[in-house]
């Protein structure tokens, strides 16, 4: 294990989400069919019963497998997707476990899912149902899951559904579509775009095949997929060397020659020539950032951003004595920061009672908030856990990367009182900047960053946020992984 695990171990598995959502995002069977109304269920182009068996690389390594079919089922789809994969992140290799089961409408829109995700240390688990335009989600065990709405526009497809329903075998080269896609594993929703860029000839398993070469992009992050001209899936790649290939199930399912491939937190995390010696001392950073779209995150609070050019100034923390606390619970711009949620859980009894036992009533909004952290910081084992991360879980497993940090703190700091935030980006650790989650904390009128996995109250500048919010936004720096450039113009005491 690396020498950074025992004393940094939360450096971040955003790029778990990145994997598993490139796993999900290209699937299924395709073939001819009609999006502008019901699907002619048993008629040309029916796609029922339908299975792909895909092996799963990483370069040349083979880490696992998926497995997808579509059936019918009382005049709708039943689409059962279910994947292996053996994820080598922060110097340890864990098996993680995916599952969905999902009924679609005769549009392949999503009707109801239940969704799994697994490691050897913990589990995550989702279901949800489409009410007309609502989408209602739950989250942990029948008799302690709590329940959020969400309205859409309109209703989603699923990833593995996503490749039919946009009826690659119909389109021409150039010729792109749109269709919001939601992803089970982060609870987010957002478009995705589905473009045929060329046809091409390649081989799997020793036979040559003409294909479609379809581009797909979602939350900024492309990856490639090659529809044969049967419809079916022979091929996609992702990032970070990342690829499936069309297989028979029993080469699916043979792991016998697979070995440890290379660490994907080490792809995804960025180069820098200037060496930081002590980046907790710092009390300014500016960074040339080259990345490829803009993030509007970047810019507010400690942050600047202009002329691609990042700019960190440390944060003061306010005066104990002088914030008392008042109440923000009817500001509606902090609302959503006290509020509980699909992976934020602070209504639950057990995350009150453990902030309860952690801060004071009497304690200065301040003080909360570095009890929190502190708490955190020395009761939380520093590992990494390949699930979604939930604060319940967390605070009952006591252990967990990053993201579980950031959940629990976010969610013992509203049972607290205090508006609290995630934000995710970038930090230093040895010459590199790699994918961190870390929180934030509304102050005496502004925003004050603290990181539970180093202790830091307020985080060190080498902290550079892209995106803030819920967990979700997780999925908005995917695009970055393996893309981003940063060089280190200045730093100061």
């Amino acid at each position: 294990m690396k020498k950074i695990l025992p004393w940094a171990a939360g450096i971040a598995v955003a790029v778990l989400f990145g994997v598993l959502l490139a796993w999900r995002m290209a699937g299924g069977p395709s073939g001819p069919a009609s999006t502008d109304g019901p699907f002619a269920l048993g008629g040309e182009g029916d796609p029922a019963g339908r299975e792909v068996w895909l092996s799963a690389f990483q370069n040349d390594d083979k880490i696992g497998w998926s497995h997808r079919k579509l059936t019918r089922e009382d005049g709708a789809w039943f689409l059962l997707e279910e994947s292996f994969l053996r994820i080598n992140a922060m110097g340890a290799v864990q098996p993680i476990r995916v599952k969905t089961t999902a009924r679609l409408y005769p549009d392949l829109t999503l009707k109801s899912f239940d969704f799994s995700l697994g490691s050897n240390l913990v589990s995550f688990s989702a279901s949800g149902r489409m009410e007309g335009r609502t989408l209602v989600l739950s989250t942990g065990g029948p008799d302690e899951g709590t329940e959020t709405k969400i309205e859409l526009p309109r209703p989603p497809y699923l990833g593995a559904g996503l490749m039919f329903a946009s009826r690659v075998a119909e389109m021409d080269v150039g010729e792109s579509r749109s269709f919001p896609l939601f992803d089970p594993a982060t609870l987010g929703t957002s478009p995705a775009t589905v473009e045929v860029v060329g046809e091409e000839t390649i081989t799997v398993m020793g036979e040559e095949h003409r294909a479609k070469k379809v581009k797909l992009t979602f939350m900024g992050n492309s990856q490639s997929a090659w529809i044969g001209e049967d419809g079916e899936v022979l091929r996609e790649k992702a990032m970070l060397g990342l690829r499936m290939e069309r297989a028979d199930r029993q080469t699916a399912l043979d792991m016998s020659g697979s070995g440890q491939s290379a660490d994907l937190v080490d792809l995804a995390s960025v180069p820098v020539d200037v060496t930081i010696p002590d980046p907790s001392s710092l009390a300014l950073l500016k960074v040339r950032v080259d990345t490829p779209r803009e993030f509007p995150g970047m810019d507010g609070g400690r942050q600047t951003f202009a002329d691609r050019v990042l700019t960190v100034a440390k944060e003061t923390l306010p005066d104990p004595a002088a914030d008392p606390g008042k109440d923000v619970s009817q500001d509606p711009d902090l609302a959503p920061y006290l509020e509980a949620g699909p992976f934020i859980r602070s209504d639950h009894p057990q995350v009150i009672r453990a902030a309860q036992e952690i801060v004071s009533p009497q304690d200065p909004p301040v003080v909360r908030a570095k009890k929190i952290v502190s708490w955190a910081h020395t009761e939380l084992e520093k590992r990494p856990v390949f699930s979604a991360p939930e604060a319940l879980a967390t605070l009952r497993t006591r252990m967990g990367d990053c993201n579980e940090h950031a959940v629990l703190v976010a969610a013992l700091a509203r049972a607290a009182r205090v508006p609290a935030r995630m934000e995710v980006g970038l930090t230093y650790m040895e010459g590199r900047f790699y994918y961190h989650a870390w929180d934030a904390f509304y102050l005496s009128g502004q925003w004050i960053t603290g990181d539970a996995v180093f202790g830091q109250f307020p985080a060190d500048v080498t902290h550079l946020r892209f995106a803030s919010g819920a967990p979700k936004t997780q999925l908005e720096i995917m695009g970055l992984l393996g893309r981003v450039n940063l060089e280190i113009l200045e730093f100061s005491q």
